[in-house]
Parts: C-alpha cells; sequence; structure tokens
C-alpha cells in the first residue's frame, strides 16, 4: 500500500484505538474494539499501533549485529512516529 497509506493507517488506527480505550466502559469492549481496528488495519500497516512493540525488536536485533537494512528497513519511522501522532491527535 505505500509509506504514505501505512503512515496514515498507523495515525488513524492509533487514535481510534485511543479514543476507544477511554469512551469503553470495559476491558472486553476495548478487546474487541483493538481485534477490530487490527482487522481493518492489519493489511495495510500490519496494525502496530505501539510504537515500543515495533521499534524496540528491530532496535535490538541491530545492536545484537543482525543487518541494520533488513531489521531496520526503510518505513521505521512510519511505526515510531505515526502512534505517537495519533495517540496526541
Amino acid at each position: 500500500f505505500g509509506i504514505e497509506r501505512a503512515f496514515a493507517a498507523e495515525v488513524l488506527g492509533t487514535g481510534l484505538l485511543a479514543a476507544g480505550c477511554v469512551a469503553f466502559p470495559s476491558a472486553w469492549h476495548v478487546g474487541a474494539w483493538l481485534s477490530t481496528l487490527i482487522a481493518i488495519f492489519g493489511p495495510i500497516s500490519g496494525a502496530s499501533f505501539n510504537p515500543a512493540r515495533e521499534f524496540a525488536p528491530r532496535l535490538m536485533a541491530s545492536l545484537l549485529g543482525f543487518d541494520v537494512a533488513k531489521t531496520m528497513g526503510t518505513a521505521w519511522a512510519v511505526y515510531l512516529f505515526a502512534p505517537i501522532i495519533g495517540a496526541v491527535l
């Protein structure tokens, strides 16, 4: 889908997840909402909504000597900055 659409999907998905965490009364509802968001945004961007979950393994793999070009790739900034922007919005 491209980096631009992945960025937009991460911003929108994280924003909707944050809104759901505030709006829904129970953890079950939030879990169902998260599952729905993953089903929608997963094919576009992988539905990574959490920068620590996506970026930390890439960083550790690079620090442990794995090929930086393969572990960090070209779209790492999408998964680092887009969820932060989406959560703030």
